[in-house]
């Protein structure tokens, strides 16, 4: 009987986290959702590799991870100016895991 309270205290907590990812992923653009599915694929993603998933010419979709940076949905980790990497934040990381 024991066990059974415990599994019911153990749902309810796996609920209210994900309760809070839902609130996380509100507080995104339907770009920096799409964007998740990178995320998915790849640990770290460039600029070109956005321009492709939304028909963006490079210049846009560099922008756009510039914005993204100053935002705080992604970090850059490799700063080379061709082959510039992002990795998502610390924050947005549980919403891929699952």
């Amino acid at each position: 009987m024991a066990n059974s309270f415990e599994n019911v205290l153990q749902r309810i907590n796996k609920e209210e986290y994900h309760a809070d990812q839902t609130d996380l992923i509100r507080k995104l653009d339907p770009k920096q959702r799409k964007a998740l599915e990178l995320f998915q694929k790849f640990s770290a993603i460039t600029a070109s590799q956005v321009g492709e998933l939304f028909n963006f010419k490079p210049r846009t979709s560099a922008q756009l991870c510039k914005k993204w940076v100053e935002m705080g949905f992604i970090k850059i980790v490799d700063f080379s100016n061709r082959g510039r990497k992002y990795k998502l934040s610390k924050q947005y990381e549980d919403l891929i895991s699952n």
